[in-house]
């Protein structure tokens, strides 16, 4: 039975049923986090009866689960239902938070999500640091032309060096249609692009979950299993445009649209660039998944929510603070590593940075950050002492002027390293054994070990030789023989 905790709360409890032997069995875990903080986690399984090592059957992690609202700036170009539908479907979405710029007319635009008067009021953002004040991107049915080549740079930057998520949607603009195969924008999607629009019509597709879509939080609209896949088959056909050249070496496809007139064609693929994400959506009417099924069904909605969180959860702060582990033994070196960057997400190298480190007794300690070379970022460490949950709270300064903070924690308790890995490695010891010119002996055939305990010179062996007239302990025993003989015959009156 696998158990599964946060602090003393249980999760989940499951009966998995382990393979035989040494097979590993992996099994994955869904859960929602009971509000925002530093969260504890168990991870145990059930001795077995005949179980002799059952110290290395559970594990811990630390997770900062977080009150945050990050920023999606979706660009779309004609008033449609995918925009409507698509900002509907967020409506009571409360982990992200959607603005938009719709297109109207030349050089008009409408505005939602907005944070102050005059933010979007001339269009796109010009400057990598208003771009990258957003962590997700969608660009919908809006052509390349619409953006500068300087603004189509700033969007490949933001992935790949900011680290922020992408997304295309499928329309009449996007993609090659959209004259995108010769931008930047190319490089950074998932799919490889026709080099010119595509000349076939528009084709209807049922979506259908590929392998790796079974086993991907954006695509799970039920924890099981079985019943995911019957609601992704009984959704309504969408229509795709263009289906790309091909999918780009490393490339995930999640949903593939099939049809009966043609073959299929994939429907949502994904991709790490650089330090962020990038997905295309081929399809331009997902609202039909909405629309065109009963009023109770979330589908559509569970469908936006998921993805547009997946595309940005990874995305990173100004600064980001992390430790080398989650769970230490008392008395081990805590590695602390910080990223500290500007606006434009450049690194700043001459940071301030302070990390202070509260303590379950309510210690605080405090340790300097200094900048490395080797890989960049800050880096210092702090040993840890007290068991239990500490919170790491750092501060990155530049001229006196706060940069940001971050907060992380850690474990520090029973971590049973010994335990790990506990299995014998007789491969390992065979070939140590033969490379030190010794034998490798099983529970079996260590009967023979006495009898084959013989000196054996090679390589690591070293004589020594020690004269025996030359030892004092041999010439105290003779000194002591010879005195006990006297004793004896003194005693016996012996001549």
């Amino acid at each position: 039975r696998v158990l599964v905790r946060e602090g003393e709360r249980t999760l989940q409890s499951r009966t998995v049923e382990l393979p035989r032997g040494n097979q590993i069995r992996t099994i994955t875990v869904n859960f929602t986090p009971t509000g925002a903080g530093m969260k504890r986690y168990t991870f145990a399984v059930e001795p077995q009866p005949d179980e002799l090592i059952d110290e290395n059957n559970r594990r811990e992690a630390m997770v900062m689960v977080r009150d945050e609202h990050p920023r999606i700036l979706y660009v779309e170009g004609e008033p449609r239902w995918e925009y409507g539908k698509l900002r509907a479907a967020l409506n009571e979405e409360k982990n992200v938070t959607l603005t938009s710029l719709l297109r109207t007319a030349k050089n008009k635009y409408y505005r939602q999500g907005v944070e102050t008067p005059d933010e979007l009021a001339d269009g796109f953002p010009q400057t990598r640091e208003e771009l990258f004040r957003f962590k997700g991107l969608i660009l919908g049915s809006v052509e390349a032309s619409f953006f500068s080549f300087e603004q189509l740079k700033h969007i490949e930057a933001f992935v790949a060096e900011r680290g922020g998520g992408f997304l295309m949607l499928g329309g009449r603009r996007a993609f090659s249609a959209g004259g995108y195969a010769t931008t930047p924008i190319a490089d950074l999607l998932p799919i490889y692009l026709n080099d010119e629009a595509p000349a076939a019509p528009p084709r209807r597709v049922r979506p259908s979950l590929t392998f790796n879509g079974t086993l991907h939080p954006i695509t799970r609209l039920s924890d099981d299993a079985t019943m995911n896949a019957e609601i992704w088959n009984e959704l309504p056909a969408v229509t795709v445009r263009e289906a790309p050249a091909d999918v780009k070496p490393g490339a995930i496809t999640l949903l593939e649209g099939r049809s009966d007139d043609g073959p299929s064609v994939p429907l949502l693929v994904y991709q790490r660039y650089g330090r962020g994400r990038s997905l295309a959506f081929m399809a331009e009417d997902s609202w039909r998944w909405q629309m065109q099924r009963p009023f109770e069904d979330q589908s559509h909605e569970r469908f936006w929510k998921q993805l547009l969180r997946y595309m940005v959860n990874e995305a990173p702060d100004p600064v980001m603070v992390t430790t080398d582990r989650d769970a230490y033994d008392s008395g081990d070196v805590v590695r602390i590593r910080a990223d500290v960057y500007n606006r434009a997400f450049r690194p700043l190298r001459e940071a301030t940075v302070t990390a202070r480190i509260n303590a379950p007794n309510g210690r605080r300690d405090t340790v300097q950050l200094e900048w490395t070379p080797e890989g960049g970022g800050y880096v210092g460490e702090w040993t840890a002492r007290e068991r239990g949950i500490h919170r790491l709270e750092l501060t990155a300064r530049n001229a006196g002027k706060l940069i940001g903070r971050a907060i992380t924690g850690f474990v520090v308790g029973d971590v049973h390293r010994e335990f790990r890995d506990a299995e014998q490695h007789a491969d390992f010891l065979r070939r140590l054994a033969e490379e030190t010119g010794g034998q490798y002996y099983t529970s079996e055939t260590a009967h023979r070990l006495p009898e084959e305990i013989v000196y054996q010179e090679n390589a690591a062996s070293m004589r020594i030789i020690k004269e025996l007239w030359d030892m004092p302990i041999n010439f105290l025993l003779l000194i002591g023989l010879v005195s006990l003989e006297w004793l004896l015959r003194k005693r016996h009156r012996l001549p």
